[in-house]
């Protein structure tokens, strides 16, 4: 038995196959189980070759169906030559700079604002355009600006003047009829009880509560008393009672009254405002062109404007960065 098993493997170490590396011989063994003669090495160099040829004809098969994609070309560097030159009689745009770092209009102004500080800023557009030569031509554009400015500053000062006259009217009156309600009820009360009908008939509660009521109820109560013709005590009080109850009704008609005139004052002041608000920029136009026609600082169109605002004004909007020195 051992010389038998050491006879096989002499054999086996002489053959071709084991003379092939460890790799090799592991991947020829597929080939022995299918019933072919692993020992024979023009079988096993055949497998090889086989397998060899199978693989490029897969490879072959592979770009014909993705061919790689075509090499990489560079774009063409960024041409910095000057754009042609126009056709001969075409119309050219003028060249406008916009100021950087602000609006590029003047700010809206708005009703909120005081009429001082509206005006504030037409005095400085006025003072500018006029110190600078090159826009000094453009200041009779300004010149009805004010003008705006004063009628509506009257339409407010007579809004205000009829608002604070019925205010007054109203508080004198109804106090004076107050008044006179109150030494009528105490003239009657002297010999009328507080619970009779003929205390009832005046007064439904006590004296200082009944005076407390709203203005309009008093006066009509009042006026309702006044038609009353038997009554001894409201005759001796019938003068004072009359005066202050129709100078009462003359402060609740003017109130009303005034309430249209303050809603048309500030109807007004909103037409300001938008009015305004155009002429300026109507103002902003003309500078920007003429700063284009005479290759002018880019900011030089917003200088006219003022930046500050009044400290207090109601409804003031942020101003923005200064814009950069030129």
């Amino acid at each position: 038995m051992c010389t038998f098993a050491r006879g096989r493997a002499g054999a086996r170490s002489r053959s071709p196959l084991f003379r092939l590396s460890r790799v090799e011989r592991a991947a020829r063994g597929g080939v022995a189980s299918q019933g072919r003669d692993l020992e024979s090495p023009r079988i096993v160099l055949g497998g090889a070759l086989s397998r060899t040829v199978a693989l490029f004809d897969a490879l072959a098969i592979s770009r014909t169906r993705f061919p790689p994609p075509p090499p990489h070309s560079p774009s063409p560097p960024p041409s910095h030559s000057p754009p042609p030159p126009p056709a001969p009689g075409a119309l050219l745009a003028p060249v406008v700079t916009v100021p950087r770092g602000r609006a590029a209009m003047p700010r809206k102004l708005r009703a909120q604002e005081t009429l001082d500080t509206i005006e504030d800023e037409i005095l400085f557009t006025r003072a500018a355009l006029e110190a600078d030569p090159d826009a000094a031509d453009l200041l009779p554009m300004t010149d009805s600006w004010l003008a705006l400015v004063d009628a509506t500053r009257a339409t407010d000062r007579t809004a205000r003047i009829a608002g604070t006259s019925a205010s007054a009217l109203r508080i004198v009156a109804n106090g004076r009829l107050d008044d006179a309600c109150t030494r009528f009820g105490r003239t009657l009360a002297i010999d009328t009880p507080t619970t009779s009908p003929r205390w009832r008939r005046f007064f439904g509660s006590a004296i200082s509560s009944w005076i407390e009521q709203r203005l309009v109820a008093q006066v009509a109560a009042v006026r309702a008393w006044l038609a009353i013709t038997d009554e001894p005590v409201l005759e001796a009080h019938r003068a004072p009672l009359a005066q202050w109850s129709e100078a009462a009704q003359v402060a609740l008609d003017r109130t009303a009254a005034s309430a249209q005139t303050r809603g048309a004052a500030q109807i007004a002041r909103e037409s300001l405002a938008e009015d305004l608000t155009r002429e300026r920029d109507g103002v902003y136009a003309a500078l920007l062109q003429r700063a284009g026609e005479r290759s002018l600082a880019r900011d030089w169109a917003a200088r006219f404007f003022r930046v500050e605002r009044r400290r207090g004004d109601p409804d003031a909007e942020p101003e923005g960065p200064p814009s950069p020195a030129s």
